[in-house]
C-alpha cells in the first residue's frame, strides 16, 4: 500500500508523513524535514563476544561490526545524515539497538513498519 500511495502522491508533485497513526499528506520537501526516532535491535547480527579471544580483541570486533552496520544504513542515502540533513544513528550499547532519527520514507526503506 505504501508503494502505491507514494506513486500515486509522486505523479502529483506530493508525498506524505504518517504522524500518530494517521497519514498527512504534503510536500516533498516538507516531508524530508519530518523526522521519527525509531529503535532496531541488532544484537541478533552483530555477533557474541567470544570468549577464548582477549578482551580488547573481542571489543575491537564488536565495535567494528557495529560501525559496519551503521556505515552500511548511512550508504542508504549518505547526503541525509548530519552534519548535511538532519538525521542521525547511535549505537545503545543497553538495549542493543541502533537509535535511528530519519524520515518515514527512510524508516520504510530499511524496513520499519
Amino acid at each position: 500500500t505504501r508503494t502505491i500511495l507514494r506513486k500515486v502522491l509522486s505523479d502529483l508533485g506530493l508525498s506524505y508523513v504518517i504522524k500518530e497513526k494517521t497519514i498527512n499528506i504534503t510536500s516533498p520537501d516538507r516531508a524530508k524535514e519530518t523526522m521519527t526516532t525509531r529503535a532496531y535491535p541488532i544484537g541478533d547480527i552483530i555477533g557474541n563476544m567470544n570468549m577464548n579471544l582477549p578482551g580488547n580483541y573481542n571489543q575491537s570486533v564488536f565495535i567494528q561490526n557495529v560501525q559496519n552496520i551503521i556505515n552500511s544504513i548511512m550508504a542508504l542515502d549518505p547526503k541525509s545524515w548530519q552534519p548535511e540533513g538532519a538525521g542521525s544513528i547511535v549505537f545503545e550499547p543497553s538495549t542493543m539497538s541502533l537509535i535511528i532519527r530519519q524520515t518515514a520514507e527512510f524508516h520504510f526503506m530499511v524496513g520499519s513498519k
